[in-house]
């Protein structure tokens, strides 16, 4: 069986510990500099799971040289930088990946430097795709799911106003279904203490669980397409729309329709 196409996944990090400086060279031109992506630091909760990078996860996709750009807030339109044209240098450092951009004389960017200045601005992201078998999965001795990367495809890095963490789909359909399972099994946990504690609506947050709950492994599911299921065997009736369930929903519907007539004779 194919594996999936990779998914672009991003991150982000809040970084008040690890600075980004403005500097001015003799020519009067201004540059940013720090850390887009820390080694070794925990990042928030992305949905049943934990994320740490390895040192040496970026060495091979900073060796093949990709074009890197450097954005703010992930908007290609606001671009600061990048590896192609010089303006933008990446490097592995002992705290993470290390980052030099020399700005360009715009509106956006001296807004930039002036927000950094204030510190309004302090936090870093970086756009990626995994490496096939680029990370690991592991469960700590608290029980806690961690992933680790370990080799990455670096597309961009962004400067940004929120230290958010979006886009764990991505990462959960390339999750091994032991793993999975235990996500599913924790996030399931959670919803019932939250529905114990919680009357509001929470209809939306079920469609998005009920999307990443399939432990179907073919193409079509890994890709999300859960109605286009190809895997004539599957039998996990969290998988939406896969006509291999309707078929299992009508066989139950049907023993439980004769067990019940038999209840009743």
């Amino acid at each position: 069986m194919s594996k999936a196409t990779p998914r672009r996944e991003v991150r982000s990090f809040k970084l008040s510990s690890l600075p980004i400086e403005v500097r001015t060279a003799p020519d009067g031109s201004r540059s940013i500099t720090g850390i887009a992506a820390p080694f070794n630091k925990r990042s928030v909760d992305l949905n049943g799971f934990v994320e740490i990078i390895a040192p040496g996860a970026f060495t091979r996709t900073l060796k093949e040289n990709p074009d890197v750009l450097a954005l703010r807030d992930h908007d290609s339109t606001i671009l600061l930088g990048r590896t192609k044209s010089g303006t933008l240098t990446l490097s592995e450092a002992a705290q993470g990946l290390r980052f030099t951009c020399k700005l360009p004389a715009t509106t956006q960017a001296a807004d930039l430097i002036e927000s950094l200045g204030r510190g309004d601005i302090d936090s870093c992201s970086f756009g990626f795709n995994v490496a096939e078998d680029g990370d690991t999965w592991t469960v700590t001795p608290d029980g806690t799911v961690l992933r680790t990367l370990r080799d990455v495809d670096l597309w961009e890095i962004s400067v940004v106003s929120f230290p958010a963490y979006p886009d764990s789909t991505a990462a959960l359909r390339s999750c091994p279904p032991e793993f999975r399972s235990k996500i599913k099994a924790d996030i399931d946990a959670d919803d019932i203490l939250d529905n114990d504690n919680d009357d509001s609506d929470d209809s939306d947050d079920d469609e998005d669980d009920d999307e990443q709950r399939c432990d179907c492994q073919c193409q079509e599911c890994l890709d999300g397409n859960c109605d286009e299921c190809s895997n004539e065997d599957c039998d996990d009736d969290t998988c939406e729309g896969c006509p291999n369930q309707d078929d299992i929903r009508s066989d139950k519907l049907r023993v439980r329709s004769v067990f019940d007539r038999r209840m009743t004779t």
